[in-house]
């Protein structure tokens, strides 16, 4: 009996063992992984402190200790074209506006999207943008912790071509700016549309700022960032509008049907939790 454990925990070792250091070699390349084998023979000699709690590879650890170490190649000689993939079983459009959000804080802001296909519940987005370096796996997780994603995995294709699956069955909308019940708040100039969230309340007050001409576009979406109801006017509103929000609502999109630029010098908004409201 005793030999059977023995055995079971030497294979169960090698065997994770094995998969750290193919995601090693995949990370750094097989070359760069012979050249410094040695070194990354010492960084990795306690192999269980890579690994969750739930059996897998810690990957963005991994990333981190390469990194650090000076193993993981993230510059190119000259501008290149970078293509980066995205993959979820989750909600597509939630998925995309939190990485889009996480590329922007980190500076990526112009990039193209060559793809975007769901094939059976795996939903994957497809970018390239032109770049110095590849993005930083460590600060790209920094920025999606902050919403409440996780990396899964990092898959290394060639220098200037990455993958990652995300986890984003707990995200939330950083930029969303809470509003609660009786409670004003004021929205700043901003070139981007204004995000709230809301957990209760019934009526939402929307005061548009002088020298706005705004055209009413605003978005209704459940704690998944499913679209539960539009509100839109094509007529300009000079004052402001209340809204009734839907059941289900959590978060709150205030944009203009024209251009955003009609919009830039923000709002003042009040939730009220009760429905006996006129418009004015």
């Amino acid at each position: 009996m005793v030999k059977f454990v023995l055995s079971f925990i030497f294979t169960f070792s090698f065997i994770y063992a094995d998969l750290l250091d193919e995601k090693v070699k995949n990370l750094v390349d097989k070359e760069s992984y012979l050249i410094h084998q040695k070194l990354i023979d010492i960084i990795f000699k306690n192999k269980s402190k890579f690994y969750k709690s739930t059996g897998e590879i810690d990957v963005v650890k991994v990333a981190k200790y390469l990194k650090d170490s000076g193993l993981l190649k993230l510059f190119f000689e000259a501008p290149a074209t970078l293509n980066i993939t995205f993959n979820t079983n989750q909600n597509p459009i939630f998925f995309m506006k939190l990485i889009t959000n996480s590329l922007n804080a980190m500076g990526y802001y112009f990039f193209i999207t060559k793809e975007a296909k769901r094939e059976g519940n795996v939903f994957s987005w497809s970018i390239s943008l032109t770049t110095e370096y590849a993005i930083d796996p460590t600060i790209f997780a920094r920025e999606l912790g902050k919403r409440n994603c996780k990396i899964l995995d990092i898959i290394k294709n060639s220098k200037d071509s990455w993958e990652y699956i995300i986890d984003i069955s707990k995200a939330k909308v950083l930029e969303a700016k809470e509003v609660r019940v009786d409670e004003f708040i004021e929205l700043g100039k901003s070139i981007n549309d204004y995000w709230l969230k809301v957990e209760n309340g019934e009526i939402l007050k929307i005061v548009s700022r002088k020298n706005n001409s705004w055209y009413p576009y605003v978005a209704f979406y459940d704690k998944n960032l499913n679209l539960v109801s539009i509100y839109k006017e094509d007529s300009k509103v000079i004052k402001s509008i209340n809204i009734k929000v839907p059941e289900n609502c959590l978060y709150i999109k205030i944009s203009d049907i024209f251009t955003l630029n009609n919009i830039k010098n923000g709002f003042s908004v009040y939730l009220k939790g009760d429905m006996d409201v006129s418009r004015n």
